[in-house]
């Protein structure tokens, strides 16, 4: 629903930020502010209702907005435009980012040792691969914590049990189980542009890279992604830490 009325060309969105703090005791403090062009600075919401320039909110679908017809805000979306349109793909291969001792395990590895896999060796999740080595699935701690804490279960006599609580142990589990299969697969040629768009578009932290073969070579991190992005741009040296 939108309280703003026809938008001319000189108003601008500004996204509305939102910040929720919930407490111990239940009590959520919710916070909206915007990024003032005027002001360049982040200001409270309240604040736009005394401001002349404001024309309006965009609420429902998509990013709630405040409409601003302030020069500023024009000047800010064009640059966001021009910065889009000078960005061109990078074309490092994945092969000179990624990590190239992988931990793998296969599907019938149980829960409970998966667990002291990670802690372990100080990682947050794992290809699982077939007897070829080829990538069928990825487990996390996250998938663990989901298992263990979100997932309903009942008692041995079939009595409900609270969430969180469970009559089994993660020994009677298996990666299998609970694995999340490879949303989609590249090979170490693939580009970073096209690592870090998939990424953000799949919504995932890992992805593993296999050969020509199948079999997995390497994986890659978001970490990955944004230490490739800032060795790209000057900020840190070409070694790893």
């Amino acid at each position: 629903m939108s309280t703003a009325r026809s938008q001319p060309d000189d108003v601008q969105p500004i996204k509305i930020r939102l910040r929720q703090v919930f407490s111990g005791s239940g009590e959520t403090y919710t916070c909206e502010t915007v990024h003032c062009p005027n002001r360049e600075r982040s200001v409270p919401l309240v604040s736009c209702v005394l401001c002349g320039h404001k024309q309006g909110e965009l609420r429902g679908r998509g990013e709630p907005s405040v409409l601003c017809d302030h020069p500023k805000a024009q000047a800010q979306i064009m640059q966001q435009i021009f910065h889009e349109r000078a960005v061109a793909p990078d074309s490092t291969p994945v092969s000179d980012v990624m990590t190239t001792r992988v931990f793998c395990v296969r599907p019938d590895v149980s829960l409970d040792a998966l667990l002291g896999f990670l802690l372990e060796r100080n990682i947050s999740s794992v290809p699982v691969v077939d007897e070829h080595g080829a990538p069928i699935g990825i487990v996390s701690k996250t998938d663990i914590v989901r298992h263990r804490y979100e997932a309903d279960d009942v008692s041995s006599d079939g009595e409900a049990l609270e969430s969180g609580f469970h009559a089994c142990t993660l020994a009677k589990n298996t990666v299998a189980d609970l694995m999340s299969p490879v949303p989609i697969m590249f090979t170490e040629n693939t580009s970073m542009s096209q690592i870090a768009a998939a990424m953000a578009y799949e919504r995932v932290h890992q992805l593993p890279i296999v050969g020509q073969d199948g079999a997995v070579v390497g994986i890659v991190s978001s970490l990955d992604v944004v230490t490739w992005y800032a060795r790209r741009e000057g900020y840190i040296g070409a070694t790893r830490a």
